[in-house]
């Protein structure tokens, strides 16, 4: 789950499944402070595999 925050609450959240990845796309975000945060299902177990993180910001 990938969540972005502002200094309200939440902007917008999004899910990510095994064959695909959680995006968020926001064209237009006014200048600001925000908090993005990354969490993994705590009830299902991943027996292998790598996950990876990018974070862009234009």
């Amino acid at each position: 789950m990938l969540e972005l925050f502002d200094s309200v609450g939440l902007v917008r959240l999004t899910t990510a499944s095994s064959s695909g990845n959680g995006v968020i796309n926001l064209p237009t975000l006014p200048a600001g402070t925000y908090v993005v945060r990354v969490r993994v299902d705590p009830y299902v177990t991943y027996p292998n595999g790598t996950i990876n993180y990018n974070l862009s910001v234009n």
